[in-house]
Parts: C-alpha cells; structure tokens; sequence
C-alpha cells in the first residue's frame, strides 16, 4: 500500500467551515488520522489507499470534492527511518 500526508487549507469565506471540512473527513475511509495544525496548512491527514489509482480516485472523488478544501499537497512517504509506537514515560 502507499501511505501519505495530506496539508488542506480550508476556505475560511464559509459559516461552520470547520465542522463541515471534519463530518466529509469522517466519512473517508482512507483517512486514518487529522489533525489541526499551525502553519499555513489548517489540517494534517493521513492517509492510506492500496496503489495509485486509488490514491487518484481518492483525491478526484473525494478530497477535492469537500467543498470547504481550498487548497491541498501531498507527501508521499517514500521510506520511514524512525517509528515509535510508544511515547517516553518522560513525555
């Protein structure tokens, strides 16, 4: 499979912009994790799809189809050196 990260800007012209752009985002199966983040991007998603072609009906069907998305960019993981699955106790 491919796993990628996903920045959305959303288009903050709309009322409820938020709420709308996390009730389309819940409903993408291929989103496993979002996050609101600082920066010139407003969320962070991650996102697994099995190959390309659907990595490209994902974006086609359904990311650009959010009608709060202004802009997006995507991060194609191309190698992960470091993994934790556990937060030091010191955190």
């Amino acid at each position: 499979g491919i796993k990628t990260f996903i920045q959305v800007q959303l288009d903050f012209h709309k009322n409820n912009t938020i709420q709308i752009f996390l009730d389309e985002v819940n409903q993408i199966k291929e989103i496993t994790e979002c996050h609101h983040v600082t920066g010139q991007a407003d969320f962070l998603l991650k996102v697994y799809v099995n190959d390309i072609k659907a990595y490209e009906r994902l974006i086609m069907d359904k990311i650009s189809k959010i009608s709060v998305v202004k802009t997006f960019q995507t991060m194609m993981i191309m190698s992960t050196t470091k993994k934790e699955p556990i937060v030091p106790l010191e955190y």
